[in-house]
């Protein structure tokens, strides 16, 4: 992230069960990474760079990047962050890691990401209402706005 920033590009945001995981400290546990990104070669050659491989496993869906021994994928979705509907101003940015900032989604947007999602295909995962309920529970405070 540091390293794609400070070239000049657009910081990744850190959206989907990544997000729900960071805000519930860990309480739920994310098999991947989902990033939005303007650009998505600059964070991709990045991660390239540190192990990480185009999807090619069998099984799999063949789009993003995943590490070969640490078990992470990564997704960069590029366009607009919920599609334009989001105020940049309410992103957070959360250090991992000395001098490592991760920029994420507030947990209003992961709560309506989660529900959202079960609205749209009740089919994908009928454990998303739990996620934003898990959410919900653990937020120390919540913007009605």
């Amino acid at each position: 992230m540091e390293e794609v920033a400070s070239a000049g590009n657009q910081r990744p945001v850190l959206v989907g069960g990544a997000a729900l995981e960071l805000w519930t400290a860990g309480q739920y546990i994310s098999r991947d990474l989902a990033l939005v990104v303007v650009d998505p070669a600059p964070i991709e050659a990045a991660l390239i760079a540190r192990g990480f491989r185009r999807e090619d496993r069998r099984g799999h869906l063949l789009r993003g990047l995943y590490h070969p021994t640490l078990g992470i994928g990564v997704e960069c979705v590029s366009g607009a962050l919920f599609d334009g509907h989001v105020d940049r101003r309410l992103l957070r940015m959360i250090r991992v890691d000395e001098g490592s900032i991760v920029l994420v989604i507030p947990v209003e947007d992961v709560i309506a990401d989660r529900l959202g999602q079960y609205c749209s295909n009740r089919k994908a995962s009928t454990d998303l209402p739990h996620q934003a309920a898990l959410a919900y529970r653990l937020a120390t405070s919540l913007d009605a706005t």
